[in-house]
């Protein structure tokens, strides 16, 4: 029988050195597992609002979520995906949202080559996107448009979202999808992960999160 190499008492406290990565990792389960909730009980408002006014535009929206929730659903256990999956799944979102809206709502999406095999936590940009449509939308416009841009600098894979809506205002309260967004970021890459939303000057918010990656490359 082969040796452990480690003597009784170091056996045994090795499952209390495991405990804070295990208590971590459960967290961030939590967390997701939240945000899943969360997202259809919106989607779902969103649909009841529209049901009793228009049944067609009702059953569309009914179609498109089916379709996300079979994504999401697929994807039991995995933690991380590339861009090109985020943004498959985000970009569903935003046609449910854009069927209940009757306004043009615009999705821009740009990848750096380098980064398109970079990890991104799935379902993280999602709450982003429908805080932009809630609360970007003009009521002098019919029109938004959502911009996200991918790319690796200084070791570190940087995303941005931007929009041409309403604006963020400073002194805003974030609510329940932004403090998901900023925990989720905190409890998988810890201290040198970032996340700032600010107004653009020409209009419009800029989110921007950055976190540390194995495939990143010097800018």
């Amino acid at each position: 029988m082969f040796s452990s190499g480690l003597n009784a008492a170091e056996r045994q406290n090795l499952p209390r050195r495991n405990l804070p990565a295990k208590l971590a990792q459960a967290q961030l389960e939590n967390l997701r597992l939240q945000l899943h909730p969360h997202f259809l009980f919106n989607t779902l408002n969103a649909i009841s609002s529209v049901m009793y006014e228009d049944v067609s535009k009702a059953d569309a929206m009914l179609s498109k979520l089916s379709d996300f929730l079979r994504i999401v659903l697929e994807s039991s256990g995995v933690q991380h995906v590339t861009p090109a999956e985020e943004l498959e799944a985000e970009q569903m979102y935003v046609d449910i949202m854009r069927t209940r809206l009757e306004r043009q709502l615009q999705l821009n999406v740009s990848v750096a080559h380098d980064a398109r095999n970079a990890e991104i936590p799935f379902m993280l940009l999602q709450p982003l996107l429908e805080n932009s449509i809630r609360h970007g939308l003009r009521s002098d416009r019919g029109a938004l448009d959502i911009d996200i841009g991918v790319r690796f600098a200084r070791g570190h894979l940087v995303i941005d979202i931007t929009d041409n809506g309403t604006g963020y205002l400073a002194n805003c309260r974030h609510g329940y999808g932004l403090r998901n967004v900023q925990s989720r970021l905190q409890h998988t890459f810890g201290a040198e992960s970032s996340f700032s939303i600010v107004a653009r000057p020409s209009g419009g918010t800029h989110v921007r999160l950055s976190y540390p990656s194995a495939g990143a490359r010097s800018a």
